[in-house]
């Protein structure tokens, strides 16, 4: 937590919304998680994150990195990405299939 109060506002302001906004985040990677899909389609960047859950990046970011933190969500590779940078990471949900991407960073 950082010692700028308008961030510690901000966090305050978020923070009883932060399960619910985590949760969504988790129900999104699940419906794109799974050997039933082909490895292209296989979890979700951060950007598809944002436009499906119509979330700011910075939020999406945040929740993103506290899911990672708690061991839910992985990254496992990367593909191009529409907007923001050529090379985005994808995430997956942690420990629900084995990768098979061959990524090499799984």
């Amino acid at each position: 937590m950082t010692k700028d109060p308008f961030s510690k506002a901000a966090y305050e302001s978020m923070k009883e919304y932060m399960p619910a906004m985590r949760l969504r985040i988790v129900e999104a990677l699940e419906s794109h998680t799974g050997p039933q899909l082909s490895a292209p389609h296989r979890g979700m960047t951060c950007e598809e994150l944002e436009i499906e859950l119509g979330l700011r990046h910075q939020t999406c970011s945040a929740r993103v990195r506290e899911l990672m933190q708690e061991g839910v969500v992985r990254q496992c590779g990367s593909r191009s990405g529409r907007h923001h940078w050529p090379q985005q990471r994808v995430l997956q949900l942690a420990g629900r299939w084995e990768c098979r991407c061959l990524c090499g960073g799984c």
